[in-house]
């Protein structure tokens, strides 16, 4: 029969189950706070927006004039619709997902019948046509959103000579392009 052994200077004591009853659900508690913080960023990002899509499809407009320009002894292509053809660019790309075009199709992928689809569908303005991509700054506009989606959306993406894209309110674009020769007409 075991005894109970009991050290000098030292009682035993039971918790009081009293004490277990607050700290329990506030240790619950602190726990689904520190969770919630933690998946925050995670929870409250739903997806990408029609604007950061059309800020990624002028990225890829730029790295695609590039490799043609890579290709073709430094000179950008004339038009957009020519990288649909040779630098295995999707069509729909060249299609804003702020235009009211968004998600059509070609009826082909015939180069004779894609490029003038892709020149007519597209919703972007393009502005290298002519020029040579080593002489491309970071201030230099390669394109932007045509200004009738633009007027829809207070706004527009513009992307510069070292591809990257920047989103600007009208007036701010307007003065930007407006700084440029080979612009289009601002509205």
């Amino acid at each position: 029969m075991p005894t109970e052994t009991t050290f000098i200077g030292y009682e035993s004591q039971k918790p009081d189950p009293r004490w277990y009853k607050v700290i329990t659900p506030l240790s619950a508690l602190a726990l689904v706070l520190v969770l919630i913080w933690v998946l925050r960023p995670s929870l409250s990002h739903s997806g990408p927006t029609p604007r950061g899509e059309s800020a990624a499809h002028l990225m890829q407009i730029g790295e695609m004039c590039l490799l043609y320009a890579n290709e073709n002894q430094d000179r950008l292509p004339d038009n957009l619709g020519i990288l649909t053809t040779t630098e295995d660019m999707a069509p729909e790309s060249l299609q804003s997902p702020l235009g009211s075009q968004y998600a059509t199709s070609p009826p082909s992928t015939q180069p004779a019948v894609l490029i003038p689809w892709a020149n007519q569908h597209c919703d972007y303005t393009y502005l290298g046509a002519g020029k040579l991509a080593s002489q491309l700054t970071p201030k230099d506009i390669l394109g932007h959103e045509k200004w009738s989606i633009a007027k829809q959306h207070n706004g527009m993406n513009i992307l510069f000579g070292d591809e990257h894209v920047e989103w600007f309110t009208l007036a701010d674009a307007a003065k930007i392009l407006a700084q440029k020769p080979s612009t289009a007409p601002t509205p």
